[in-house]
């Protein structure tokens, strides 16, 4: 039957420093070396493995494994097998049974070293240990590691191979190993979290910069194309709808590198606390995030402000003669790939036989239709008896394209300025205003025709000119 007993920190007092055999000055010096080389690994793996290949290389110790408590399982990372070699164990995972839990209450005390004597060795297997064949007889101990009053695992290991006696004086040697590993252990996840915080932080300023980027190329376009006379009153507004989103997110990401400068601190003193770390956690989290969905926000206002600039049509402004059905046959796929739910609105084409073709610009004109149904669909509230009509008509110089929300009407206080730009009324859904302002210059400055609200009493018509 086999005995446990524990050893504090004070039982090494009760050995004469005169009567301690070579072999502990020979440990106590390797465990200076083995201090060094810990140092050294990049990774946590490379921490367990090389604390397993120095206990046995350096400390001369026969078997040993180093386990992690996760929950209600035991995690393995690298040990040694029945022959003492050192192998990888992260497969190894398992419920903790009756006697892994006993073992934790002992190792309950920091610096506690519990030795078990004549007890029945196992194979350190990826199976349940209840199931595990004994290999023998020996001595197996155990010292945890901590994370404040945290056990976060224990380091096993036993005679097996060479049937060494336990020494009174190993207990020094493997508290002062279990103490060695949890520190490099805890400084080691320590840097690894504000490394993995500042690779996250740095691609939150990616974005920010690239949002910076992008507004100050939109800004560009604005000044180089000169789209309208109140080019001055457009950058105040641009200005105004991304100040809010991009200062929410520059003081985000500002206060979460500010944190992580705390945090590397006092990983460097070794004066972080676990409650610390988490709670830095916690606000680095909330900052990216908060950050993340300003930045998506500005991001979104850029690509509505880059339409603008009439810049970008200019390239595709050749004109060539194309049938009117197909032009606003496009318009309405385009539609449905921006907006998915358009597919289920009822679209009424009506061609005039006077004018079945136009020779115009296919990309603009296909635009400025896109504009006008989504802007009635996104503001029209459509129904059965509210739907979208197109028709055309043309006179001598001018093919006319009408778009119609058929029972709607806009409020007549907002007819005068309906093209003018940061006009909405769905601002809180998110509409910025530009729509109708980006087909109108569309339609003026790259088709030389025109878009206007017609007067009606009942509907609600937009009238698209080109030149015949």
């Amino acid at each position: 039957m086999s005995t446990l007993k524990t050893y504090t920190a004070d039982s090494f007092d009760k050995v004469n420093s005169h009567d301690a055999p070579r072999s502990f000055y020979e440990q106590l010096f390797g465990l200076q070396e083995i201090s060094i080389r810990l140092s050294r690994a990049t990774t946590l793996e490379d921490l367990y493995r090389i604390a397993v290949e120095e206990a046995v290389n350096t400390l001369k110790i026969d078997r040993l494994g180093i386990l992690l408590i996760d929950g209600d399982y035991m995690q393995g990372t690298w040990g040694t097998d029945e022959v003492g070699k050192v192998r990888s164990e992260t497969e190894y995972r398992s419920p903790m049974d009756q006697e892994v839990r006993d073992v934790i209450t002992e190792l309950s005390t920091r610096g506690k070293v519990c030795v078990w004597f004549d007890t029945t060795l196992h194979e350190f297997s990826r199976e349940d240990t209840s199931t595990n064949e004994p290999i023998g007889k020996g001595w197996n101990a155990a010292i945890g590691f901590w994370e404040e009053d945290t056990l976060l695992g224990w380091i096993a290991c036993d005679n097996f191979l060479s049937k060494t006696p336990f020494e009174l004086y190993f207990t020094y040697i493997l508290r002062l190993f279990g103490q060695l590993v949890g520190e490099l252990v805890l400084k080691k996840k320590a840097e690894d979290a504000v490394q993995a915080l500042n690779k996250d932080l740095q691609a939150k300023n990616s974005i920010l910069e690239n949002t910076i980027n992008e507004l100050n190329s939109a800004q560009q376009q604005l000044v180089t194309a000169k789209i309208q006379a109140s080019l001055k009153d457009i950058v105040v507004g641009v200005a105004h709808e991304l100040n809010t989103p991009i200062g929410v997110a520059t003081t985000a990401l500002t206060s979460a590198q500010e944190k992580v400068v705390e945090v590397n601190t006092k990983i460097a003193d070794r004066s972080l606390k676990k409650s610390e770390l988490d709670a830095a956690f916690v606000y680095l989290d909330q900052a990216s995030e908060l950050a993340l969905k300003n930045l998506r926000s500005a991001s979104s206002l850029i690509r509505e402000f880059k339409r603008l600039s009439v810049f970008e049509h200019q390239h595709s402004s050749a004109r060539k003669d194309y049938e009117l059905r197909e032009i606003i046959r496009q318009a309405i796929e385009v539609c449905k790939l921006a907006n998915p739910d358009f597919a289920n609105v009822k679209v009424t084409v009506e061609i005039s036989k006077s004018i079945e073709r136009a020779h115009t610009a296919l990309e603009p004109v296909v635009q400025i239709l896109q504009d006008l149904l989504l802007n009635a669909f996104q503001h029209g509230e459509l129904s059965i008896l509210n739907q979208l009509l197109i028709q055309t008509s043309a006179d001598t110089n001018t093919v006319y394209i009408d778009v119609i929300n058929t029972g709607k009407t806009i409020d007549p206080s907002l007819h005068e300025k309906i093209f003018d730009p940061f006009v909405t009324t769905a601002r809180s859904q998110g509409r910025v205003g530009l729509g109708l302002n980006v087909a109108r210059n569309i339609a003026s400055q790259v088709l030389g025709g025109d878009l206007q609200l017609v007067p009606h009493q009942t509907d609600t018509i937009f009238r698209l000119s080109l030149p015949r």
